[in-house]
């Protein structure tokens, strides 16, 4: 059942996108790419573009600090904790690529269907990332102790004399 949660929410996207694309006629749905840009150019289309670039965005700050060479799980866990708290602010309001397209002055404001299919999508991605990445706090804090560029360069002078 969750697995099933999990990736309804993903579908539901593909669907609102399908549906745009659907709503062009067949004989002109043939022509390869005919009426790509009349798609593109649709407010929730354009805006969900936008949205999802403000997610990635995200999410790639994270797997930089997964891949870094000399990470620790505590960089790691501060890292995952700001991008939910980020994403967890993305529910409610513009991330900072769709807030510049929205604010411009040939676009209109969100609509019904998008910020549900936002809210849907943001809650299905952080219930993912908390129940993958459930672990104490405390823990994680601490485990920050092994960086090695927290421990001093050189060793005193006075050492074993």
């Amino acid at each position: 059942m969750m697995c099933y949660q999990r990736y309804s929410n993903s579908f539901f996207v593909f669907l609102l996108i399908r549906s745009k694309i659907q709503m062009i006629r067949p004989t002109e749905r043939t022509a390869k790419g005919k009426n790509f840009l009349t798609l593109l150019k649709q407010t929730d289309v354009l805006h969900f573009i936008y949205f999802l670039w403000d997610v990635v965005s995200c999410l790639s700050k994270v797997s930089e600090a997964f891949q870094e060479r000399d990470t620790t799980i505590g960089d790691v866990y501060i890292e995952l904790e700001a991008a939910k708290q980020v994403l967890e602010k993305y529910k409610e309001s513009d991330g900072p690529k769709l807030r510049n397209i929205v604010g411009r002055k040939d676009h209109k404001e969100h609509t019904v269907s998008f910020n549900s299919a936002r809210r849907k999508l943001l809650g299905g991605l952080l219930d993912s990332i908390n129940t993958r990445f459930e672990v104490d706090a405390d823990i994680m804090k601490a485990s920050r102790i092994v960086k090695l560029q927290m421990w001093p360069i050189k060793l005193s002078e006075d050492k074993g004399k």
